[in-house]
């Protein structure tokens, strides 16, 4: 199963990603490859071995998802695909206070706090901070274009929802809403 974050390496090193998907096959249909050839590219994933490590870049590690690794895809590859995945990882993570985010991916560190977020993708929002995942006391202040929360955990909370905004699951206390009519979870 594809997780956050997946990429494509291609032989010649080339990564290729999109930051509205991690599923290596729609990758594959979005660059148009062909998965012909045994080894043409390498399927993988960089990830931290524990969720509540997501916005912690030094703590990630290179994956390949595959039954094999091709054999191009060398310790000195892997290396530099990881030092440019690290990368990415680092410019997602907000770790303070932001009036507004549009478009990209993002991942919210504890205590991030986000007001609106237009046409974005947040990966998680950890404790005090898609939403891939929201846990503890996550909070967004407003959700706008085509935001998407796909799961609420804990006492997670979106102030606004506008446009196309949408809430996947909602689990423990989380909720939409202002203060007038809070729509909580079961």
């Amino acid at each position: 199963m594809c997780e956050f974050k997946s990429a494509i390496v291609m032989r010649n090193g080339d990564i290729l990603a999109h930051p509205l998907t991690d599923n290596h096959e729609d990758l594959i249909r979005l660059h148009k490859l062909r998965d012909t050839k045994a080894g043409a590219f390498a399927r993988v994933e960089f990830k931290p071995d524990r969720p509540e490590d997501l916005a912690s870049p030094e703590k990630y590690k290179l994956t390949i998802d595959e039954q094999r690794c091709p054999d191009w895809f060398d310790e000195d590859k892997q290396l530099k695909v990881s030092e440019t995945m690290r990368g990415w990882i680092k410019a997602m993570v907000i770790d303070g206070d932001a009036d507004i985010i549009i478009g990209g991916c993002y991942i919210l560190a504890k205590g991030a706090k986000v007001e609106t977020c237009k046409s974005s993708r947040i990966v998680v929002m950890l404790d005090s901070s898609k939403v891939g995942s929201m846990r503890g006391s996550s909070k967004v202040g407003s959700m706008r274009g085509s935001s998407n929360v796909g799961e609420m955990r804990g006492s997670s909370n979106v102030g606004e929802m506008l446009d196309s905004s949408n809430v996947g699951a909602m689990w423990g206390s989380s909720n939409v809403g202002d203060d007038k009519r809070q729509r909580k979870s079961k």
